[in-house]
């Protein structure tokens, strides 16, 4: 039993040592594996972006239930706007 575990361990000290050659010998660099993540980084962000973007878009925020007359009525009582802009943004309104 323990030489087949001496077995398994050298046979995989040599695949290791195989893929390591395979590697140095220029079929894959840390190069490449570090581009690819900054580019799947990219992607992933470009997503997200899209989807707050879509978002936003169809969630319209609200005026927290106040219609454009109550708004007209605020703007009126605090002297924002004059009596004639009052009475014009109500017939517009209306």
């Amino acid at each position: 039993m323990l030489n087949s575990f001496v077995h398994a361990g050298l046979a995989d000290i040599v695949v290791n040592n195989e893929m390591l050659e395979h590697m140095m010998d220029g079929h894959y660099s840390a190069d490449e594996s570090t581009y690819s993540f900054v580019w799947m980084l990219l992607f992933m962000l470009i997503v997200v972006l899209i989807v707050f973007a879509l978002f936003s878009y169809v969630v319209k925020p609200s005026n927290n239930g106040q219609s454009a007359l109550d708004e007209a009525k605020r703007r009126y009582a605090k002297a924002e706007i004059d009596k004639k802009e009052f009475h014009q943004i109500v017939k517009d309104i209306k």
